[in-house]
């Protein structure tokens, strides 16, 4: 189970940096028309690794609740940061879809803007990226 922890934690992490770079290069490369295919495959690779980080937050989220140790000492670092981490990656992984959705599977694709990408992809990469570090850190036994 460990393994399947680790792998997962580096996919996600590695999907981070994937997206942040291309999300970086896109403009230096694409001429302006409204087809984005690589953006069309990553997004692919990008729906499953944020399923895998929302099912990881969620069972961190969990995991919390059932100890002892946080209902009897207040608010926590590791509170704190499952609680961020789950209900941001709630929040953006709804937006990541409705969009994706509304992008590719919308009665006129044509007219869909391609404006709310910019606001949905780097809180994206961020929570991801750290959710990714810590299932990895956690799958290595590590406290932090």
């Amino acid at each position: 189970m460990q393994l399947v922890r680790m792998v997962a934690g580096a996919y996600i992490v590695a999907l981070a940096i994937a997206v942040g770079v291309h999300f970086v290069v896109t403009p230096l490369y694409h001429d302006g028309s409204s087809s984005y295919p690589v953006w069309n495959v990553l997004n692919w690779f990008w729906a499953v690794a944020l399923i895998l980080m929302l099912s990881a937050n969620l069972h961190f989220k969990l995991a919390l609740n059932r100890s002892d140790s946080s209902a009897t000492s207040g608010v926590t670092r590791e509170y704190l940061e499952t609680n961020v981490l789950l209900y941001a990656s709630i929040i953006l992984c709804i937006l990541f879809f409705w969009k994706w959705f509304d992008q590719n599977w919308a009665a006129d694709p044509e007219s869909s803007s391609t404006l709310s990408w910019p606001f949905i992809n780097p809180p994206l990469i961020a929570v991801a990226a750290a959710s990714g570090l810590r299932l990895w850190r956690r799958a290595r036994g590590d406290a932090a």
